[in-house]
């Protein structure tokens, strides 16, 4: 599920932050340029040479009344997200206050240094010591005019790593105590922003509260912002239609905001999802150049190009992602998603190896990458991603392995840090119990809650380790540990938590060669969460119930379940190109056990040529042509047709795969068929 929590490289707090710095440098000339310089060379990880610009621009500028501003303008800059430089932003900051003590810039300076303690603090989950810091800082200095913007953009930052309750505190203390300020009235939607989220986290429906936000503020400058929001988070759940919906309303809204204008490349952008989604790759590759052509010098271009080949890449087309890559870095060579683009280009090949299961984090991989490329956040970022790849498919001890890489190679990225040491002690104890050492297990367990009681992503891997219980047969600890979950009442674990409890009732029911139970708990699970925005991920993993029921039985039922697990995925295909996968998977091995062999060849046959980087598509397409050998042993199909499908398939098998493990076995078939 590691997919579903994956967020935007740019908030949009963020984008507007940067746009707002961009404008308000123009006032003096050649900062708009200098910034843009330091901006690239920050996001690239040459901090050292960004101080360099930085101190030339400083000292030659020819206003020195422009200073202050300068000065505080990059420092704001050198302490924005995701590429954050903490110790350059205070130095800064320091010196601003030490050369022009008296100026306006210096009393906001002096509030932003201890402002950016306060989001280490919350970086690193130190909530309790960040509102001790908060109350500090209020006490220093009660009069200073910037306190209520430096208390905003605390709540940001809260927001940003999802302590909502904690942003809804200090939302409401800006609109209580400084009602004339403009950050008080930002402060209105960003709580309707975060109940929102809080929704989404929860896969809870938000219709009433836009068509509530839309009627009570209706030409607000702030409501394209809050429809925009709503759409990107439907987009991250794969619920396009809705997200097509609020794009429409943000332009219909205000099509010269910022939001509307990207709504319009937004829109654009899911048109090309959709055609990679099914696999009608050249209308995604012509409606990408349509894009191009008709936008080529719109500011959120390289950005969109970025995500379609992201997207590329979520599919495990690794090819197409590199060729989007590479078309972005030839259009905008400059621009900060090209350096990112590069970064993606060098790690699509460890991914590649990792979802072949030859990947080896000790091999220096990571290593090499960041000694010789640039924007260690972002790696940073992947890396870990990588690691709960791992932990999600069950492989610990190569997740271990690339936490521990996270660990060594970027301790200064304390989010990702932070998490990293969280996932590496999850993994250790999945693996505990994958051995079956269940008594040093529950010690771990115990202990994990000490040490990171509080901690926002700590039932997250509560959630891990109740899958790792189940899939190695222990579903009374898991079911424990589900409860423990849902008590702790956090957003979408404790939804996953309830919807797994669903599954382990269901497999005991099968287990117990109950069908009609099983499918009465199917029924009232569906029913409960026909709206929920995790529906398509739970309920395949259900399908997979079934299907492993049938599969592993030969008895009467087996067709039964085999042909619940079929029904199942065709009420609920999926969007999201991930779970398409497993959808595909499913499918395909329910209607081979059920002898319908041409379905199950067409399945195999779409994930191989759909997904060509997936970990399943050897297998998948060796599938392919072992379902037309069956197809041809049932009588239905002629020797000829037969063949030439066979050939087809495990031929494409052999180009690409010649060392798989069934490799020997199409190898002898082609021979035999000459």
């Amino acid at each position: 599920m590691y997919k579903r929590y994956f967020f935007k490289l740019l908030p949009l707090v963020s984008l507007l932050f940067l746009q707002t710095f961009v404008y308000a440098a123009e006032d003096i000339p050649g900062l708009g340029t200098a910034k843009k310089r330091i901006d690239k060379l920050v996001d690239s990880g040459k901090a050292s040479q960004a101080a360099v610009v930085e101190d030339e621009f400083i000292i030659n500028h020819s206003n020195p009344s422009d200073r202050p501003k300068i000065i505080s303008d990059m420092a704001d800059s050198r302490a924005k997200l995701p590429c954050h430089d903490y110790g350059r932003a205070k130095a800064l900051y320091n010196r601003l206050i030490q050369q022009h003590p008296d100026d306006n810039y210096a009393k906001r300076a002096s509030l932003k240094i201890p402002e950016i303690d306060i989001f280490s603090k919350i970086e690193t989950g130190k909530l309790g010591s960040a509102s001790v810091d908060i109350e500090q800082m209020i006490t220093n200095d009660p009069n200073n005019p910037y306190l209520p913007e430096t208390l905003y953009d605390i709540a940001v930052r809260y927001t940003k790593r999802y302590y909502f309750e904690q942003a809804d505190t200090l939302y409401q203390r800006l609109i209580e105590n400084y009602p004339s300020e403009s950050c008080a009235e930002k402060a209105k939607f960003e709580r309707i922003k975060n109940t929102l989220f809080s929704k989404f986290k929860k896969g809870e429906p938000i219709e009433s509260i836009l068509s509530d936000t839309a009627a009570q503020y209706p030409n607000h400058e702030h409501l394209p912002g809050v429809l925009y929001f709503s759409a990107d988070k439907y987009e991250e759940n794969y619920r396009y239609d809705k997200a097509k919906a609020l794009y429409n309303q943000t332009i219909a809204t205000d099509p010269n905001s910022s939001y509307g204008q990207k709504s319009i490349l937004e829109l654009k952008k899911i048109d090309i999802y959709e055609k990679i989604s099914s696999g009608d790759f050249t209308s995604a590759h012509n409606l990408t150049e349509q894009l191009i052509a008709g936008h080529q010098t719109h500011y959120y271009l390289p950005e969109v190009l970025y995500n379609i080949a992201d997207y590329y890449r979520k599919c495990r087309n690794h090819e197409r992602a590199r060729q989007v890559y590479s078309r972005l870095i030839g259009l905008f060579p400059n621009d900060r998603f090209s350096a990112r683009g590069q970064i993606e280009t060098a790690l699509l090949d460890i991914r590649a190896k990792m979802a072949m299961g030859t990947f080896d984090p000790a091999a220096g991989e990571i290593e090499q990458l960041k000694s010789t490329r640039q924007n260690d956040y972002l790696l940073s970022r992947r890396c870990y991603e990588l690691g709960e790849y791992c932990l999600y498919n069950y492989n610990y001890e190569a997740a271990i392995s690339v936490f521990q890489v996270v660990r060594q190679q970027f301790p200064e990225y304390s989010y990702y840090y932070g998490r990293a040491k969280l996932g590496y002690d999850t993994a250790k104890i999945c693996q505990k119990i994958s051995n079956g050492n269940l008594a040093d297990a529950q010690a771990d367990i115990a202990q994990l809650k000490r040490d990171y009681a509080g901690y926002y992503y700590m039932p997250g891997q509560l959630y891990f380790i109740a899958r790792a219980y189940l899939y190695y047969g222990h579903q009374d600890m898991s079911r424990a540990l589900c409860d423990e979950v849902i008590n702790m009442g956090q957003g979408k674990y404790a939804v996953h938590s309830e919807m797994f409890k669903y599954h382990l009732d269901i497999r005991s029911h099968l287990q117990a060669n109950d069908l009609t139970g099983a499918k009465q708990i199917l029924d009232e699970f569906k029913s409960k969460y026909a709206d929920s925005l995790y529906l398509e991920e739970a309920i395949l993993d259900l399908a997979g119930e079934f299907c492993d029921m049938g599969c592993r039985n030969e008895d009467s039922n087996s067709n039964t379940y085999l042909e619940e697990a079929v029904a199942i995925c065709r009420e609920y295909e999926p969007v999201d190109a991930n779970f398409k996968i497993r959808f595909l998977s499913v499918l395909a091995q329910s209607q081979y056990r059920l002898g319908n062999f041409a379905e199950s060849a067409s399945c195999y046959q779409k994930i191989a040529d759909t997904y060509p980087d997936s970990c399943l598509v050897w297998s998948a397409q060796f599938m392919a042509g072992r379902a037309y050998e069956d197809m041809l042993n049932a009588g239905g199909i002629s020797e000829q047709q037969a063949n030439t499908k066979i050939k087809a398939a495990y031929q494409k098998l052999l180009e690409k795969y010649p060392d798989c493990a069934v490799a020997e076995l199409a190898g002898t078939w082609l021979k035999n068929h000459n």
